[in-house]
């Protein structure tokens, strides 16, 4: 089966962290993000969780995301 997924310049750091994980796991981009879309659809885990777990974002980058987003009370 083939995916095609569509970029813009706003995705280009999301690429760049996918990218640093293929290198560092020796695999292709395709792969690490059909990783990440497993482990959010099947296991159940959160984008962000599973971003701070692959060592791509750090926690509190995911906590002020969230607040932007209104998900997320700082207290």
């Amino acid at each position: 089966m083939q995916v095609t997924l569509y970029y813009n310049e706003e995705d280009q750091y999301l690429l760049e962290l996918v990218d640093e994980l293929a290198e560092r796991e020796r695999k292709s981009r395709s792969a690490v993000i059909m990783s990440i879309l497993e482990e959010h659809f099947e296991r159940g885990k959160r984008l962000g969780e599973i971003l701070v777990e692959k060592g791509l974002v750090r926690d509190e980058t995911v906590k002020r995301a969230l607040v932007v987003q209104g998900r997320f009370n700082r207290s």
